[in-house]
């Protein structure tokens, strides 16, 4: 089990203590970027490999949760550097959120996340 992380302590000292809580999350793996606009975020994950199809994003009220397994695969490889066979973040914040927007694109997948009234979603990955 990953550890729990404290982002805002992380990443950006007590500059986002306000809004972040923490997650279970691989901080190699993932971008949180705030944005010009008040309360609007974008993460990245890295998912090489992935189809949209076998990506899950959910939200609670305060939290993220992205899954996917990769369906085995017939070739044998030499050597496989940029590849992940399990995808399972969780962020959860201390404000409610939703997420906006979620796009798979070379291997990176993106959510615009923004603080606003929470509400349950399964969000579809385009």
């Amino acid at each position: 089990m990953k550890p729990i992380l404290n982002l805002a302590d992380l990443l950006y000292g007590t500059t986002m203590n306000d809004f972040w809580f923490g997650g279970n999350i691989d901080n190699s793996t993932v971008n949180i970027i705030q944005e010009a606009e008040p309360g609007v975020y974008t993460a990245q994950f890295l998912a090489p490999g992935f189809d949209k199809s076998e990506i899950t994003v959910e939200t609670s009220e305060k939290g993220v949760m992205i899954s996917a397994e990769k369906k085995k695969e017939d070739r044998k490889f030499v050597l496989r550097g940029f590849y992940r066979d399990k995808l399972n973040e969780n962020i959860v914040f201390k404000k409610p959120i939703s997420v906006t927007h979620a796009e798979l694109k070379d291997g990176i997948l993106t959510l615009k996340i923004t603080t606003s009234e929470a509400k349950r979603q399964t969000i579809t990955v385009v």
